[in-house]
């Protein structure tokens, strides 16, 4: 009985371009417009990249999240809620007089696109009544 013949064998050349290819991340130097616009949406929680450009931390007042999103970033457990919030988050600055105060969920995240479409619309006045939006996830002020 003649011995079974075994498949033949790639190139070698290509084993090594698979190699090449895996030790230089892919084929980035053909991409590079495309790893540059993907880069620029990079938000993990170590770096923030995005949030820090875009000035997450100041215009939503990460203090006053019901998690502690410092932590979170040192990658630590954010399951329990901060032990207690700045009183700045919650009272009136002297400078407002008139401040609408929202809190709660994503649903009440979602009022405020009804609040700001009015404002927006001439049905609110800005200087008179801003808004301070306060969510599990998002605050605006």
């Amino acid at each position: 009985m003649p011995p079974i013949p075994s498949p033949p064998r790639p190139p070698p050349a290509l084993g090594l371009t698979g190699y090449a290819t895996r030790r230089l991340d892919g084929l980035s130097f053909r991409l590079s417009d495309r790893e540059a616009f993907s880069d620029y949406y990079v938000n993990t929680p170590d770096e923030w990249r995005l949030f820090n450009r875009l000035g997450y931390p100041e215009k939503n007042h990460i203090e006053c999240e019901f998690f502690d999103i410092e932590q979170f970033r040192a990658g630590h457990n954010t399951a329990v809620p901060r032990p207690g919030m700045p009183a700045s988050c919650y009272q009136r600055a002297p400078a407002r007089p008139k401040v609408v105060l929202i809190r709660g969920d994503s649903h009440a995240e979602h009022l405020s696109v009804v609040w700001f479409a009015q404002e927006s619309a001439g049905g609110l006045a800005s200087a008179a009544v801003p808004i301070l939006m306060m969510t599990d996830m998002w605050q605006l002020k």
